[in-house]
């Protein structure tokens, strides 16, 4: 990442179906992790547009190990590991 991290740099980050396809596309990637903040089950749109959840990380359950570190907003962040299949 912070190889890439330079004005004009190849786009690796996405928020978005369209953009995370395109990523996924352009760096030959079979997996990618979205995030979510609130959210308990992954929005419908992702599952819709051809991804599969392999696997969460929810954040809050290790809220304790991240104490020492710079302060982020844990308590309702969650990641997900999903496969593209579209």
């Amino acid at each position: 990442v912070f190889e890439l991290n330079y004005q004009g740099a190849p786009e690796i980050w996405g928020k978005d179906v369209e953009s995370v396809v395109r990523n996924m596309q352009h760096w030959r990637a079979d997996y990618v992790i979205i995030y979510q903040d609130d959210n308990e089950v992954i929005d419908p749109k992702w599952v819709e547009a051809g991804f599969e959840v392999m696997g969460s990380y929810e954040w809050s359950q290790f809220k304790d190990d991240f104490e020492k570190y710079k302060k982020i907003n844990i308590e309702n962040l969650r990641w997900w590991l999903v496969k593209y299949n579209g």
